[in-house]
């Protein structure tokens, strides 16, 4: 179990919180890793006031929203459960929570799903990749 966290970068903020990678450390005060290897991992922060109230906080105004990372969490969970899971989705490692916040933690996949879709849709610009390609790989 997380017993300590090491925010080590803010990767962006989100409608409810923000993203970080971080390093996790146990109960015993070593690190979460990989093949002996300190393991990078991803903390979504969700105010647990803007997710209870429905609310996006958005350059300082609230509006509704239905993030929920309660939600999320059960779904990677589930996801990552599964036998035939690939290796391409990030796992869920748990769901922690403070007086103020959600904290899901997940692996560090390297790069968002959003990134990764921007990038893609560079390449089929730049002529690198067709359409038809790219409908073949997001199926």
């Amino acid at each position: 179990m997380i017993a300590n966290i090491q925010f080590t970068k803010k990767i962006t903020d989100t409608l409810q919180g923000s993203i970080w990678r971080a390093v996790c450390w146990t109960q015993r005060g070593s690190a979460i890793s990989n093949d002996g290897k300190v393991q990078s991992m991803v903390i979504k922060l969700a105010d647990k006031r803007l997710q209870q109230n429905r609310l996006a906080r958005i350059r300082e105004k609230f509006y509704p929203c239905d993030e929920n990372v309660v939600l999320e969490a059960n779904v990677m969970k589930y996801l990552a459960e599964r036998s035939k899971c690939p290796a391409s989705i990030v796992k869920f490692c748990c769901l922690l929570e403070n007086n103020s916040d959600y904290l899901l933690v997940m692996e560090d996949g390297g790069r968002s799903l959003f990134q990764f879709m921007v990038e893609c849709h560079q390449l089929i610009k730049q002529g690198i990749i067709t359409v038809a390609h790219w409908h073949q790989v997001i199926r």
